[in-house]
């Protein structure tokens, strides 16, 4: 079987699509064309200014980001957890 460029960068695509998610919030549909429009942005910008090889990584350092300033995402709703 041959690997080309286009099956490993659709591979790479479909990654991302989780990230999109969780930025733009889980519980939020409208939270999700934002969160896009972010993760693409950071992806552009790191093939941009950055090395080219970062933008698989870039959607990724996008939910680190995110999920270490606010873990329920952009649109998403604050759950308060149950202390027991």
């Amino acid at each position: 079987m041959r690997t080309t460029c286009a099956s490993i960068r659709r591979w790479a695509c479909s990654a991302s699509r989780p990230s999109v998610a969780l930025v733009g919030g889980l519980d939020s549909l409208g939270g999700v064309i934002p969160g896009a429009l972010i993760v693409a942005a950071v992806e552009v910008l790191s093939v941009r200014y950055g090395d080219p090889l970062l933008a698989d990584v870039s959607p990724f350092l996008c939910l680190l980001a995110m999920l270490l300033v606010r873990p329920w995402g952009l649109f998403g709703t604050r759950e308060e957890l149950e202390r027991v």
